[in-house]
């Protein structure tokens, strides 16, 4: 399906080495501090040079938390209020507020495995780990509330990106009209190789148009298959912000489980309300 009114490309900075990147609908709004990292600017070193934020990948706890303090600071925003998505590629949203600060990052307990969370409370930062799968960001600015998902294949034809938005309006009676919504980095269908019977499952369950073939090869679109559940669900075309950058693609970049054959770091996706 084509959408001419979706807003394509994330800004990039480089601050102090540190290459981040951000949308372009989000920063206008002035309501939130996000990022979307790249692989540069941190302490982690050999496959996981430099800014790793994986935990569960690099065997060196405190390199990894070098790397969020380095991060923090460039954004000015407190390591002690984020809290790290504990994902396990499900479709499970859940709401947090501040007792969750520091989980998963500053304090070793982790949250309730799922692979999105939701707020409307301030000095509380979002995070995901990502490596390929796909990083959505969302903002209701007429609450404010926010909410972040790590969609893997698996949450992707799950529809996870539906469940969040169900959440929002659970929660704070969100209109999906009003939603704004960020589509970061992550393997793009230039890249996303995937057998006969994934190619099949997403076929039947976003149509024929999300699978591409190269060299009697399937490929999965997961950006198109997210963007079309947005549009199905009533988020306006023009809030939608998609970076178009394939992480498996820009090796100097990003990192890539892919690429790397699963011995790589990973990439940071934050979002926190001002």
């Amino acid at each position: 399906m084509e959408h001419h009114g979706i807003i394509n490309g994330f800004e990039s900075a480089d601050l102090n080495g540190v290459k981040i990147f951000q949308s372009t609908l989000f920063k206008q709004t002035g309501l939130v501090k996000h990022v979307f990292t790249g692989r540069k600017g941190g302490v982690s070193s050999g496959s996981f040079d430099s800014l790793n934020f994986s935990f569960k990948r690099e065997n060196n706890h405190d390199n990894v938390l070098s790397n969020y303090n380095i991060l923090a600071d460039l954004l000015d925003l407190d390591t002690q209020s984020f809290v790290l998505v504990n994902g396990d590629h499900t479709s499970r949203v859940v709401y947090v507020d501040e007792d969750v600060k520091g989980m998963g990052i500053s304090r070793e307990n982790l949250m309730s495995v799922s692979d999105g969370m939701t707020t409307d409370k301030q000095d509380l930062v979002l995070t995901s780990t990502h490596a390929d799968c796909v990083p959505v960001y969302f903002l209701d600015p007429t609450k404010p509330a926010i909410s972040i998902t790590h969609a893997g294949w698996r949450g992707t034809y799950a529809h996870i990106v539906l469940k969040t938005i169900d959440m929002m309006q659970e929660k704070y009676a969100s209109n999906p009209e009003d939603i704004l919504v960020a589509v970061g980095p992550c393997i793009g269908k230039c890249c996303f190789k995937v057998g006969a019977d994934v190619a099949d499952m997403f076929k039947n369950e976003f149509g024929e148009d999300v699978i591409s073939l190269k060299e009697g090869n399937k490929y999965v679109d997961l950006i198109s298959c997210i963007v079309d559940d947005l549009i199905d669900f009533g988020i306006l075309e023009e809030h939608i912000n998609v970076a178009n950058m394939c992480t498996c693609c820009k090796e100097e970049d990003f990192f890539s489980h892919r690429r790397d054959n699963g011995i790589t770091g990973t990439m940071l996706a934050a979002i926190s309300l001002v």
